[in-house]
């Protein structure tokens, strides 16, 4: 990738021995950020597996990529709450037969319907890092 990337190590366990599982393809340039799904949006920084923990990420990277998501709306989603209230009713059903009890933690929980569902079986927290419809989703 390009000079404004940097290599980062696994942030399980540490360890900068890792393989490559998909190379990059943005080349020189970040994806577009957004919901329009052309070739820019379909990019994808190289995908690694760490050798010590098998955690899989992505080196390297622009070190605030994130930043990229603030502000971000994807409007055909927020019309479909109901939808995604009774696709979370039936997620959480099935990780409560495998556990019963617990802590729950969703990163990047969007517009936390998710997160107001599995409250009513678990502790729940979830963080996000833009805004949805042009409110903060849940922390």
């Amino acid at each position: 990738m390009n000079s404004a990337t940097v290599e980062f190590d696994c942030p399980v366990c540490g360890s900068n021995n890792f393989a490559e599982v998909y190379p990059d393809t943005p080349g020189a340039t970040l994806p577009e950020f957004g919901y329009d799904f052309g070739p820019r949006n379909c990019a994808h920084c190289r995908v690694v597996r760490c050798r010590e923990c098998s955690h899989g990420y992505c080196t390297p990277r622009h070190p605030d990529m994130f930043r990229n998501y603030v502000d971000v709306e994807d409007s055909a989603c927020l019309k479909n709450q109901t939808q995604r209230t009774a696709t979370a009713v039936l997620v959480v059903k099935k990780i409560s037969e495998f556990k019963g009890s617990g802590r729950l933690l969703d990163i990047g929980c969007s517009t936390g319907d998710f997160l107001n569902v599995a409250k009513e079986t678990f502790p729940v927290e979830g963080q996000v890092t833009f805004n949805v419809g042009g409110r903060r989703g849940p922390a």
